[in-house]
């Protein structure tokens, strides 16, 4: 039995362009900011580094110096967040990522608004408990 028995389709992206669909991706955070301050990050998040080719969407890091905000971060990377929004669902997606140290491929499910509810609690304790793993 698939997990998928009975499911339709709502949103998929097989990247047949070669480009980003800004009908369904952003690739900056919310209010526009290319990086998170608040977490203190060392990247610069880039249109540069998102390409497309041959149906494969790559994200790619690189040791490069760029001022944003009169702030010099020496990395760069890439940074897609989909216009879509659901509530419940099932969530596929296959992904490459690369081996080495200090990187930290993700892929997020994050809330469509900044409301903090009972289930975004109770996720975030779970993610504080596999990252202790």
């Amino acid at each position: 039995m698939s997990v998928t028995d009975g499911k339709t389709l709502k949103f998929s992206d097989e990247f047949t362009n070669t480009t980003l669909d800004s009908s369904k991706w952003l690739n900056y955070f919310v209010g526009g900011k290319r990086t998170h301050e608040e977490n203190n990050e060392l990247q610069l998040y880039s249109d540069k580094n998102v390409t497309i080719s041959n149906g494969v969407l790559r994200i790619t890091a690189k040791k490069e110096t760029n001022v944003y905000n009169g702030v010099t971060y020496n990395y760069t990377s890439g940074l897609i967040r989909s216009k879509y929004s659901f509530t419940y669902g099932y969530v596929e997606a296959k992904a490459q990522t690369p081996k080495g140290v200090g990187f930290w491929p993700t892929i997020w499910l994050l809330a469509r608004s900044a409301a903090i509810t009972k289930i975004d609690k109770w996720f975030k304790q779970r993610v504080k408990e596999l990252e202790k793993l």
